[in-house]
């Protein structure tokens, strides 16, 4: 079920969170580990920020979040709800600073550069839910049920390729690369006929499913892999990732944690084949020897979250 609350200009409907109680296990886990409580909460960077959802489940925790989104909407919403929300959070009792929250619009290659400016020289927590909100996928600048050609770009202030650029001006090769990698079945097929009518005129993202329906292909809806894809591709998702997975080392204290939340398996085996280099290298070990799924409960209640694999990694030395 979708949380919804009030913000002044009527209803918010927000994202649900998947596998917030064994986030929460591990979280709780590393705060008994830890030695400096009376010191100071643990900091968590949140970077990929989105409804603000899991970083709830970290406030209420008692943990200090920075949390980062490219998507200034998401920022918006996330202030909103995650602001109302700490005002009523007490600080654990053997806290002598408080905790807080704090979010910007942001790459991944951004993160050490804004944790200097808030004053954070390393984190307890580096956690990224790497999937899309419900929301983002009826927007008409996100998805194909707008009037429009789909955008799909995070920030709109970047100047790069746009979903329906990126069908029109991609060679059949390109896209090819871009959907075999996303694990379509057929892509050569879908490549085939989106190259083909778009030489007849120019294709706006919003006829895609049309084009592939009328010529065989199945039926394509906004939340399946073509969209996830092009999105992936507007937005430079596979090397941002790269990005943050390679940063954590630089903002990451010894006995931390790397939390990563992967929806998709391009970007799971990513998240994997970093977690056993840093095995091998002798930083840490990987605590989820095999990922975390969703359980049936949560299943019942979000079938959406079937894809969800949840893989933690403990970094014992820096």
């Amino acid at each position: 079920m979708i949380k919804k609350e009030g913000c002044g200009f009527g209803m918010i409907s927000y994202h649900p969170s998947a596998m917030t109680v064994e986030i929460k296990q591990f979280v709780d886990s590393l705060i008994c580990d830890s030695g400096y409580l009376n010191e100071r909460s643990l900091r968590v960077v949140d970077a990929t920020l989105g409804d603000g959802g899991h970083s709830e489940v970290f406030l209420k925790c008692g943990c200090s979040v920075l949390g980062l989104d490219m998507d200034k909407e998401s920022i918006e919403r996330a202030q909103k709800r995650l602001n109302k929300i700490f005002k009523n959070i007490d600080s654990p009792q053997d806290s002598l600073n408080k905790f807080e929250f704090q979010c910007f619009q942001s790459r991944h290659s951004q993160i050490k550069k804004i944790m200097k400016k808030i004053g954070w020289k390393k984190c307890d927590i580096v956690f990224a839910d790497l999937g899309a909100r419900l929301d983002q996928l009826y927007r008409e600048d996100m998805s194909f049920h707008g009037v429009e050609e789909a955008d799909m770009r995070f920030d709109k202030s970047e100047n790069t390729l746009t979903a329906s650029e990126i069908l029109n001006s991609y060679s059949e090769a390109q896209l090819n690369k871009i959907f075999k990698e996303s694990g379509i079945k057929g892509y050569k097929k879908i490549t085939n006929e989106i190259v083909r009518n778009r030489h007849i005129s120019s294709m706006p993202c919003k006829h895609l499913s049309e084009v592939l329906f009328e010529n065989g292909v199945k039926r394509i809806h906004p939340s399946t892999k073509i969209f996830m894809a092009l999105r992936r591709e507007v937005n430079r998702e596979s090397q941002e990732l790269d990005l943050l997975l390679n940063s954590i080392l630089e903002i990451i204290r010894a006995g931390g944690i790397g939390v990563f939340l992967t929806w998709h398996s391009a970007e799971d085996r990513q998240v994997k084949t970093f977690y056993k280099k840093m095995e091998r290298m002798g930083f840490g070990e990987i605590v989820t020897k095999k990922p975390i799924q969703p359980n049936e409960s949560e299943l019942a209640r979000m079938p959406q979250v079937r894809s969800a694999k949840l893989r933690v990694f403990k970094f014992n030395k820096i």
